[in-house]
């Protein structure tokens, strides 16, 4: 048999070597594997030296130790990489990893993945006209969705109601955060898409050059279900705010005058180190008495901007004049205060003569700041970028989630891929095995019937989600494994429905603060109006494990295990991993093999299922 692995500009045959691979059957297993060829020696001829370089000389540096290309083996191409490890003599250690085309993208992040990302004219009215729509006809949705993330004693935080895209009672618009006429912020919306499912499966495999198809296409389950990643998708923003405060007690200078009247100079400084467009609203306090006038003006670096006299008066009156007006500050700029009044110490000790704020109108980003002072500004841009708003998992966590929570097998046949469920029909396929029997007393047959299974998610922050536990007596919700049941855990998040406030809406409400689950929400479009989310049976246990799991396992705990061992001419040897066989009088699912090259015949070790 040939056997080679190919770079760029070298070959290496390893056709005479003596090779021993393993293989584990995906559908058996709770993740995917790639092959690989167990440790094996390669002499380090002068081709070896001339394609590869001369590892056994204490000169050479910087030589690679690990190369990626094809590898020809049984008569296919596979994605191959090849690894170096020890040297002794003339001999280097060599490993092969091969059949990465099974498991195609798995270590791309799904932020690397080409999804969607485009401007949008307004996102607050672009996001309300897509969630009127279902998938297929938009790839992303923006359904409505409480958390309890960001907490309201915050001041940046004091107007959210804690819903993510929040729609107006009017159904007209998303709500917008706004800055009011006297620089207070009011955060009260998180604009954040969701991404469907289906579509970042599809783009994930696209990508790689493949094309999804199966069962998982028609499956109900998945028809409206959307991805939440717990990722910051909004941009944070901060205004620069300077509050312009002070009584007669509480000033920077000071200047009395002599004389009859006592007149005095009060002065307040604020320095503006940011260049920008700025506004300054409150109030400045007059007190008027007999005989008294007051002067007060604002200057920006010696140059008057406001000013505000009251002319000498026979009566006593104190009231506040408002201040509403906005200027440009280059870098660097001193604000001052000047007032100019009647002293009056006893009167004024407690008495405030300005209540001033001084609020930026061009913001500064926080992306690489903390956000929790008073002055975060969110920021929902005019944008849909889905690679910031998909959990922070690599491709390969995605599909390995979607198999343990639903039942779903993966199978590479040229340039399609096939997620099916498992034992949702009996095969039909099942190719003969029948020439490589053994005798009963070369087998091993086990019982599977003490075996156990339970099938549990992620924990919730506040508990753990609805479990399902599994044995030859029945299935069983939340019941405790014992300590040889078989785990299949996956890192899924099914957003359960509910009123999570007074005078708040039913929608989806989210329970865990991550993002690296896969947090999915069922939304079927606007509802009266509205942009709530829902949570239709079927995801959940115990539903979700009499539909998509209990076949599947009923099979696994009532059949028989074997193991044997057979040789085979290598050439003739056409069989994969995941194929059903016929053997025994019954059809069986590989487990796995190993399979020992030897001058051209295989010594296989195999363990199967029966179905």
């Amino acid at each position: 048999m040939e056997i080679k692995f190919f770079t760029e500009d070298r070959i290496l045959d390893l056709s005479g070597q003596k090779i021993s691979v393993q293989e584990n059957n995906p559908k058996m297993s709770n993740k995917m594997f790639t092959k690989y060829f167990f440790p094996f020696e390669i002499y380090m001829d002068e081709e070896f030296i001339n394609s590869f370089g001369d590892y056994e000389s204490d000169d050479a540096n910087e030589l690679e130790d690990s190369f990626i290309g094809p590898l020809l083996f049984e008569n296919r191409l596979h994605k191959g990489k090849l690894e170096l490890g020890s040297i002794q003599g003339k001999l280097i250690e060599g490993q092969i990893g091969y059949g990465y085309e099974d498991l195609p993208n798995f270590e791309k992040k799904l932020a690397e993945l080409p999804l969607h990302k485009f401007p949008v004219p307004d996102i607050h009215t672009y996001a309300r006209e897509i969630a009127a729509k279902k998938y297929p006809e938009t790839d992303f949705n923006f359904p409505r969705m409480y958390t309890s993330k960001y907490p309201p004693d915050q001041e940046v935080w004091d107007a959210f109601d804690g819903y993510y895209n929040d729609l107006k009672t009017d159904g007209t618009e998303m709500r917008r955060n706004y800055i009011d006429e006297f620089g207070d912020i009011y955060n009260v919306n998180i604009i954040h898409p969701t991404p469907h499912l289906l579509y970042v499966l599809k783009a994930g495999f696209h990508d790689a050059g493949l094309i999804l198809d199966g069962d998982i296409l028609s499956d109900p389950i998945f028809a409206q279900r959307w991805m939440f990643s717990g990722t910051e998708y909004f941009t944070s923003k901060q205004q620069r705010r300077y509050d312009f405060i002070f009584s007669s007690a509480n000033f920077d200078e000071l200047y009395l005058e002599t004389g009859p009247d006592d007149y005095c100079l009060y002065q307040k400084y604020v320095s503006i180190e940011k260049p920008g467009r700025y506004k300054i609203a409150g109030d400045v306090f007059f007190w008027r008495a007999g005989k008294m006038r007051a002067h007060y003006e604002l200057k920006l670096n010696g140059n008057r901007i406001w000013s505000k006299i009251e002319p000498k008066m026979n009566s006593t009156a104190g009231y506040n004049v408002p201040v509403n007006f906005e200027f440009d500050a280059p870098e660097n700029s001193l604000v001052e205060l000047y007032i100019y009044t009647q002293y009056h110490e006893d009167s004024w000790t407690a008495n405030p003569l300005s209540n001033l704020r001084i609020t930026s109108d061009v913001l500064d980003d926080l992306q690489n700041t903390t956000l929790g002072d008073d002055t975060g500004v969110i920021t929902n841009l005019n944008e849909v970028d889905l690679t910031r708003s998909v959990p922070d998992m690599t491709f390969g966590d995605l599909v390995n989630n979607i198999r343990n929570r639903f039942n779903y097998g993966l199978d590479v046949v040229d340039n399609v891929v096939y997620m099916n469920r498992l034992a949702d029909e009996e095969p039909t396929d099942a190719k003969d095995f029948t020439m490589f029997e053994v005798s009963p007393a070369n087998r091993k047959k086990t019982l599977l019937q003490k075996r156990s299974f339970k099938l549990r998610s992620t924990d919730l922050d506040d508990g753990p989600q609805a479990s399902m536990y599994f044995d030859k007596d029945g299935a069983f919700l939340n019941k405790k494994e014992n300590p040889e049941t078989i785990i299949i855990e996956s890192n899924v998040i099914i957003l359960q429905t509910g009123v999570p406030k007074p005078n708040g809406y039913n929608t989806a409400i989210i329970k865990k603060d991550t993002q690296d689950a896969l947090q999915l929400v069922w939304y079927d479009g606007l509802t009266a109006g509205q942009n709530n989310a829902k949570n239709p049976p079927g995801a959940d246990y115990p539903e979700l494990f009499y539909s998509h799991w209990e076949k599947w396992l009923m099979q696994r705990i009532r059949g028989y295990e074997f193991q044997w061992k057979f040789y085979c001419p290598a050439e003739e040897f056409n069989y994969k991993i995941t194929d059903h066989i016929f053997a025994f009088n019954n059809i069986h699912n590989i487990k796995t093999w190993t399979k020992d090259l030897v001058e051209g015949t295989y010594e296989v070790d195999v363990v199967t299922e029966t179905i």
